[in-house]
């Protein structure tokens, strides 16, 4: 406020107050003169000469004096009694700060004193004033750029006083604080214990970003956080108390803890409960798919059923980003442990598999070389036969024992040939030798 604003407010402060003593006294100085009037009152007399006549009477004035002293005396008293009634009502200091009250209510502020001052997204209660947040204006207010502020009187909501307000006289007459909103951007990691698929206790850390909702308004240099004031009102009326038994986090759940706590927690429970384990072990690492990722899966859904109901809170999702995933050996080490016999067997019954398919393929490929052998040795007797050409049985002995002895040589036939066979063939060779 500046010096000129303030000598005005100061000025008609004490105008008003001046105009309604000078009312009041003016009031009870009739009232006097009144009654010293009907006492000195003589039939015989005119009106006019009766009030001649009254003032004319030695000790007249001392008199009048003497008239409205209780009256004012009377007037003391009621302000007195009233300071005090309401220091006692709400707690006050002195019985001087229920005075200051009424002249304040009565005749309006004379400076920028008393003042709320709001930063943080809370009261700063060492430089606010304590009678304004007992019993409210009329009172100023200083709300930085970073807080909202929701005034109530008698139990009603009446406004919101936006973030970077300034003003004299900002709180009406018993209008107080009934919340504040810190409109800032904000993150919580939060671990959410779930259940997966098979019923095997996992927990995930989710990583949120949100904000008062800002209706999709840019940020400005002189408000850096436009928040609506729709939902500024909704997010202050969302809040829950819980079990009063509880610490007192647990009982005061504001919109900032419901966005977090209740619904981040009860929609991730929701989503990780239709993975199995497997799944859910790979999200830090490996995809299922090119595609198709559990991580990008389980993000998006999560953010799309976050910003569906922080809507409903005043609120607006900035970010979800899934954290790791922990599961609690000695909780579930049943669990696990049927987990990893599942596999286990899984895994046996495919080596078995394996097994029963490479010797079926290795009986094959035996059957194959020899089949082979056997037609290498049919062309190689199907030529003679079809010329009708003679051969001495050395020849034709000399011949097999060729055929055979590339069969031996051979690496993909060698293999199928018992050490039997290839030691009579090289009796067989010996023999024709000799």
């Amino acid at each position: 406020m500046d010096p000129k604003t303030r000598i005005i407010k100061r000025l008609t402060y004490l105008g008003k107050m001046l105009l309604a003593a000078a009312a009041f006294l003016t009031l009870l100085l009739i009232l006097a003169i009144l009654t010293e009037f009907y006492a000195e009152f003589d039939r015989e007399r005119t009106l006019l000469g009766n009030l001649s006549h009254l003032f004319a009477v030695p000790g007249v004035g001392w008199r009048l004096i003497r008239d409205t002293l209780p009256g004012i005396l009377a007037a003391g008293a009621a302000l007195f009694l009233a300071s005090n009634f309401i220091a006692s009502l709400y707690e006050l200091i002195s019985w001087r700060e229920g005075t200051e009250h009424i002249l304040r209510c009565t005749f309006g502020q004379s400076a920028f004193a008393p003042f709320i001052r709001v930063e943080g997204g809370k009261v700063d209660a060492k430089v606010s004033d304590d009678v304004l947040t007992r019993i409210g204006g009329p009172g100023s207010a200083l709300v930085y750029n970073d807080s909202a502020v929701v005034l109530e009187r008698g139990g009603r909501l009446t406004r919101v006083l936006r973030p970077g307000q300034f003003g004299f006289g900002s709180l009406q007459p018993f209008e107080k604080v009934y919340d504040v909103i810190d409109v800032r951007p904000m993150r919580w990691e939060y671990a959410v214990n779930a259940l997966s698929k098979e019923g095997i206790p996992v927990t995930v850390y989710a990583d949120v970003k949100f904000q008062i909702d800002t209706g999709g308004r840019e940020p400005t240099d002189t408000t850096p956080y436009p928040a609506l004031d729709e939902a500024i009102l909704r997010a202050s009326t969302c809040r829950w108390m819980r079990d009063p038994e509880g610490s007192e986090d647990d009982q005061y759940f504001d919109w900032a803890r419901r966005v977090v706590i209740s619904e981040t927690e009860g929609s991730l429970r929701g989503i990780i409960a239709r993975y199995p384990l497997d799944a859910l072990i790979g999200l830090d690492d490996t995809p299922v798919s090119a595609t198709d990722s559990p991580r990008k899966d389980i993000q998006e859904k999560l953010t799309e059923a976050l910003q569906s109901s922080a809507a409903s809170l005043g609120a607006q999702i900035n970010e979800v980003q899934l954290g790791t995933i922990k599961v609690e050996d000695k909780v579930t080490g049943q669990w696990l442990e049927a987990w990893c016999n599942d596999w286990q067997g899984w895994a046996m019954t495919q080596e078995k598999k394996g097994e029963a398919r490479r010797e079926q393929l290795r009986e094959r490929a035996k059957a194959q070389a020899q089949a082979e052998m056997i037609i290498a040795v049919a062309k190689a007797f199907q030529e003679p036969v079809s010329k009708d050409v003679h051969l001495p049985p050395r020849l034709l002995c000399m011949r097999l024992i060729e055929i055979l002895g590339r069969s031996a040589i051979e690496p993909n036939l060698r293999i199928y040939m018992s050490r039997d066979a290839i030691k009579t063939l090289e009796d067989l060779r010996k023999l024709v030798s000799q």
